[in-house]
């Protein structure tokens, strides 16, 4: 009898608790399809052996923009979840670098400074040849009498320089080369003060330096010198240096004096010289005018008479 009550008992039980699971699976399974309940509490509260077949489980609406679905299977269910997958940021590909050019820098572009026989032209409106520069007192030693007089030194110094396309000489070793030619001058032709056209042909580029592209011409206007410098050639030319007004000369002037041109500016009539009177002389500009009236030839000596019949000319030097 005990027997038979305690089946009926354990029925009833049985039955009892397969209402209320069967109540709690339709309560969560409303709750669900309301999407109220999130991924992780669906797991956590309802079993996978009693959600139906083809259920799906979603995220809120609000982060659909970064969801993709995936699918899980078991024996009995078939459980499809939305899982968020956060895409990475676009990658852009690194900039590569070429040997010339730095990925991490600017170029920049560079113009090179040349030394050729052809004019450098800086603009439409200039010629210009780069010839390097020195003061015929390189270290300021004025009271040296070769140096005081040594300004047709320092401009075949300078001159031959350009030719040798020689650069970024000391001071020092320009000092050494104007004593030198000073000395040679001096010590075989018994002068190295004022010397005139024909001897710095012959003395200095021959003889000293066994060069031959030298040659003396005559002078009949400004577009003479124009013309060489656009051929690519060099002048010297011999001066009254106190027509030149250069106010850094030690006035009034020197009376024979000699400098080189190497360019010329077409838009200001301005001849681009590197006169050696100066420690300022480097490109210094002269008028046309002013070079065409200063250009006097003169003999060799110290202080002598110029010659009766004057006649324009220049030291024209090419490559």
């Amino acid at each position: 009898m005990k027997k038979k009550s305690k089946n009926k008992f354990n029925k009833i039980l049985i039955g009892a608790g397969s209402v209320l699971l069967l109540i709690l699976v339709i309560y969560y399974w409303s709750v669900i399809k309301t999407g109220s309940l999130t991924q992780d509490d669906a797991k956590q509260i309802i079993p996978a052996s009693v959600i139906p077949i083809g259920t799906t489980i979603n995220k809120p609406a609000q982060n659909s923009a970064y969801t993709s679905t995936s699918t899980s299977t078991s024996t009995s269910t078939s459980i499809s979840v939305s899982v968020p997958v956060i895409s990475p940021a676009p990658v852009k590909p690194p900039i590569k670098a070429t040997p010339s050019e730095p990925a991490s820098q600017p170029t920049t572009p560079v113009i090179p400074i040349t030394t050729s026989a052809v004019p450098v032209k800086a603009s439409s409106s200039i010629v210009l040849i780069s010839v390097p520069f020195t003061a015929q007192a390189p270290l300021g030693e004025w009271s040296d009498e070769r140096q005081q007089d040594g300004c047709e030194e320092a401009s075949v110094a300078m001159a031959m320089a350009w030719v040798k396309n020689e650069k970024n000489l000391s001071p020092s070793i320009w000092l050494s080369r104007i004593i030198a030619l000073a000395d040679f001058e001096q010590e075989k032709y018994g002068e190295h003060r004022d010397v005139g056209v024909a001897d710095v042909i012959s003395w200095l580029f021959e003889d000293y330096y066994g060069y031959s592209r030298v040659s003396a011409k005559s002078v009949a206007s400004t577009s003479d010198i124009v013309k060489e410098l656009e051929a690519g050639h060099i002048v010297l030319i011999p001066s009254d240096g106190r027509a030149l007004h250069n106010p850094y000369f030690t006035a009034p002037g020197p009376e024979e004096h000699m400098l080189v041109i190497k360019g010329y500016d077409y838009q200001t009539s301005e001849f681009i010289t590197n006169d050696p009177g100066t420690r300022r002389g480097e490109s210094y500009r002269y008028s046309a005018k002013t070079i065409f009236a200063a250009i006097r030839p003169y003999v060799t000596g110290y202080k002598l008479p110029f010659p009766e019949k004057l006649e324009r000319e220049m030291i024209v030097v090419s490559k």
